[in-house]
């Protein structure tokens, strides 16, 4: 298993393709950079992968539906970015999901009901967004 630690390097542009070829990557944090552009939907690609932190960067665009396909995936920060659109309503799926952190982004409603399925989930912070409405028990 592989832990990738790249945080508060100064990279300076975009996540590099052959990231997702890493198979046996457990963590991976590139926190604290400059990373920009959307995330990618080769994101489904690091299956082994158990924790994602993407926070304080500047990525933008929609959460890719792919990262559904992260089974093994207990906790997920991309907090303080410039993301939009829609939770995606396939992070319902992710059973093993833990922690989730998306505050400090341009999300909007509805929460995805298949939110409840997440039975696991002890952390989900999604503050200062532009959500509103029912939020799933």
């Amino acid at each position: 298993m592989t832990y990738l630690y790249l945080s508060s390097t100064g990279l300076n542009s975009s996540i590099p393709l052959s990231l997702w070829d890493l198979k046996d990557l457990w963590m991976l944090d590139l926190s604290l950079n400059s990373l920009t552009g959307s995330l990618p939907p080769e994101i489904n690609h690091i299956k082994s992968v158990t924790s994602l932190d993407f926070s304080n960067n500047y990525f933008s665009g929609n959460i890719p539906s792919t990262i559904k396909d992260l089974e093994n995936l207990r906790n997920l920060s991309l907090a303080h970015n410039q993301l939009q659109g829609f939770i995606p309503e396939a992070m319902g799926n992710m059973l093993s999901l833990e922690q989730v952190d998306l505050s400090h982004n341009f999300l909007s409603s509805p929460f995805p009901i298949s939110l409840e399925n997440l039975q696991d989930l002890a952390y989900f912070n999604v503050s200062l967004n532009h959500l509103s409405g029912e939020i799933p028990s």
